[in-house]
């Protein structure tokens, strides 16, 4: 294009143009929403990863081995026990997986859910205001991928909470009643830990999860619904 101006053919580097600056917004949202975006995925699909294998450890930690090592004194079960425990402790503590995600993603995901019901009002706005198919399209992909990206968050933010409260299952799977009262005890503490879940918030303003995905559907059909209200009453006029 530089070449096509020097040599004075400006007609060629006008025509090139559109294709550079689209090129550009590509990679510009990819690097920006794609990108970070991904991250935030694979950062909670690693933490649900963890977690459900820390599920099967505790549902199998009473076993019949188990209980005779508790009768004659063996120490193993203690060490599997406390390793369980340091585990859990490294998924849920402060500056370790979860309230890391948290700590790094909070903002952002609080300015998508505040803009996302904005979006998705003004691009279904569009779509039935345009009659020309080919104006309306480029907004229905825009809505698409709106609806797309903050699905996807909530769907793996709730992921990660849901495999947190799991492991109380597990634990109650685990023949706790077998083992002596003081074992017994130490697996209750361990129960009644893991059905308070570790979530996700956009900034301590709402969980992340599919009951938020619902209530920005709600008001995004709010916005709309009286969107379209005034523009039919201003074209009546």
């Amino acid at each position: 294009m530089v070449n096509s101006i020097m040599e004075g053919k400006f007609l060629e580097a006008t025509n090139c143009a559109p294709c550079v600056t689209l090129c550009f917004l590509g990679l510009f949202g990819i690097f920006t929403v794609v990108g970070p975006d991904c991250l935030y995925y694979t950062f909670c699909t690693f933490v649900q990863v963890q977690f459900r294998l820390l599920y099967h450890d505790f549902e199998s930690i009473v076993t019949p081995n188990v209980r005779i090592w508790i009768r004659n004194g063996n120490d193993k079960y203690h060490e599997k026990f406390r390793a369980c425990i340091s585990r859990h402790r490294e998924l849920i503590r402060l500056e370790k997986c979860t309230n890391l995600i948290e700590t790094v993603y909070s903002k952002s995901s609080l300015f998508n859910f505040m803009s996302s019901s904005l979006l998705l009002c003004l691009a279904g706005f569009n779509i039935m205001a345009y009659e020309d198919l080919a104006v309306s399209g480029n907004f229905i992909g825009f809505l698409f991928l709106c609806l797309l990206q903050i699905y996807l968050i909530c769907v793996y933010g709730g992921n990660v909470s849901r495999a947190s409260m799991d492991l109380s299952s597990a634990v109650y799977n685990s023949q706790w009643y077998t083992v002596d009262v003081k074992t017994a005890k130490n697996l209750l503490v361990i129960l009644t830990r893991a059905q308070k879940s570790c979530k996700l918030t956009a900034y301590m303003y709402a969980e992340i999860n599919l009951e938020a995905f619902t209530r920005i559907l709600s008001t995004s059909w709010s916005y709309f619904a009286l969107l379209k209200s005034v523009y039919s009453k201003g074209g009546e006029h």
